[in-house]
């Protein structure tokens, strides 16, 4: 029976613990390299309204009401 414990070796207590556990002889380490995900791309509305944004195409409102009839709803 095998049982995998994930350590985070972040911090100094999680790396003294992966010292100690390679000096067990039942003991076997196997170091994991992490691998990101590519983050997913913008729809091209979304990056319409981010380049609008960024342009200054933007209003200020008060309040939903006053949010609600600038689009018009």
């Amino acid at each position: 029976m095998s049982t995998i414990i994930k350590v985070d070796t972040n911090s100094k207590a999680a790396r003294a613990f992966i010292a100690f556990v390679k000096t067990l002889p039942f003991a076997k380490i196997e170091e994991l390299s992490i691998v990101e995900e590519p983050r997913a791309e913008y729809n091209a509305e979304t990056k319409k309204a981010i380049e609008e944004s960024r342009a200054g195409k933007t209003f200020k409102v008060k309040n939903s009401d006053e949010l609600f009839e600038e689009l018009g709803i």
